[in-house]
């Protein structure tokens, strides 16, 4: 990285190879705070819901639903939720170019806690991919009021928990799409009424599948929510998310399944059963296809960011 403030760091789209070193999704409890701090790799962090402050450096903001925050090494900065609506929170640690383990999974490298934010002087937060018209200036604070963000940040994390080299290499493949599709929205994002009716009718079905999380999934929502016919609506979906609604769905409800294995000390059966699904054998080999582990262990893992 060049940390002179006056050149941005820059990498050619020959150059990437993305590695996305940790991921993670979390639920945030009332006024939970991270930093002030800084790291040594690049990290996104995307606003699910709820609600916070953020400050990058000396620049300040209300983190929103939808908010989408990019900083890299060196830069200060702290993240602090709501007390009466906490939010939650995914965080995308990656670098541009980079090699993976055969086996196991790759995490953020040195987090530096910081007494007070301090932004170096000598340190730009600016990332360059490619050049001239061809060009990704990543923007430090983004929101283009549509919920493709969220499809990708979420099957980022799912994969990255399955730990093993060919989920490593489709990450790369996802987050080198999830960066030239931020390329293109954010260069000519307009705004929020001027969303195309298609797309603004496919954000509101992701909505109402995340609302509907915990219940048996029903194709016909579909049709209900859209006027299409079923079909037609899970290829738009697809088309705008990369990803069709059943598998978005079912990554919600193991989200929910997450959640609640992480906040509460109910019985796994029970969580099955509240989730709607037929069997808590069937849950644990779904749980375990989808996150690497049982939700036993899941339980046991560390709550980071």
């Amino acid at each position: 990285m060049n940390a002179n403030a006056d050149i941005a760091p820059s990498i050619s789209w020959n150059d990437l190879n993305p590695v996305i070193t940790f991921a993670n999704r979390l639920p945030c409890a009332p006024g939970f705070a991270f930093g002030p701090r800084y790291i040594a790799d690049y990290q996104f962090i995307y606003v699910a819901s709820g609600s916070g402050s953020a400050q990058i450096q000396d620049r300040r903001y209300t983190a929103k639903p939808g908010d989408l925050f990019f900083y890299g090494p060196l830069v200060a900065h702290r993240f602090e939720a709501d007390r009466q609506r906490p939010f939650v929170l995914y965080g995308i640690h990656f670098w541009l170019n980079g090699a993976f383990p055969e086996n196991g999974r790759l995490y953020a490298t040195d987090i530096t806690a910081l007494t007070a934010m301090k932004a170096a002087p000598d340190v730009t937060n600016r990332l360059q991919i490619g050049s001239l018209t061809n060009a990704l200036d990543v923007p430090e604070y983004w929101n283009d009021h549509s919920a493709w963000v969220e499809a990708y940040v979420a099957r980022m994390v799912r994969i990255w928990e399955e730990a093993e080299i060919s989920a490593h290499m489709l990450n790369r493949a996802l987050f080198t799409q999830f960066l030239l599709k931020l390329k293109s929205a954010s260069t000519a994002a307009p705004g929020p009424g001027e969303l195309p009716s298609a797309s603004r009718t496919m954000g509101f079905v992701m909505e109402q599948l995340k609302q509907r999380a915990a219940l048996p999934y029903d194709r016909s929502w579909l049709k209900e929510w859209t006027h299409y016919h079923e079909n037609h609506a899970s290829r738009l979906f697809l088309k705008q998310f990369g990803v069709s609604p059943h598998e978005y769905f079912t990554e919600q409800k193991m989200n929910l399944a997450k959640e609640w294995l992480a906040d509460s000390d109910d019985a796994i059966g029970d969580i099955a059963d509240r989730l709607h699904i037929s069997s808590i054998h069937y849950f644990s080999l779904l749980f375990k296809q989808r996150t690497g582990c049982a939700p036993s262990e899941y339980r046991k893992l560390r709550r980071n960011i």
